[in-house]
């Protein structure tokens, strides 16, 4: 479908970085969960041209856990990452 994705370093103790790479022009929205599904952070919202896209999260705020990041394309879910915050 033309959509890859990478988060790294994981686990984390502070700035995790997501690599999003896309074929097409889409709308792009990345949210993070707690371990229990409450939203925690609304980290991308916005239209994105082809090509990839590189972005850096403050993980250092959060407290240590599991952590999930869901990404959706055009509104439809196409990946669930899985993040781990250490101290």
């Amino acid at each position: 479908d033309g959509i890859t994705c990478q988060i790294y370093p994981n686990p984390t103790t502070g700035i995790l970085k997501f690599e999003i790479r896309n074929l097409k022009k889409c709308f792009i929205t990345l949210k993070v969960y707690s371990s229990l599904g409450v939203e925690i952070a609304e980290w991308i919202h916005e239209e994105f041209s082809p090509g990839l896209h590189s972005f850096d999260f403050d993980a250092g705020k959060l407290s240590a856990g599991n952590y999930e990041c869901v990404l959706r394309f055009d509104g439809a879910i196409r990946a669930c990452r899985k993040m781990v915050v250490i101290r």
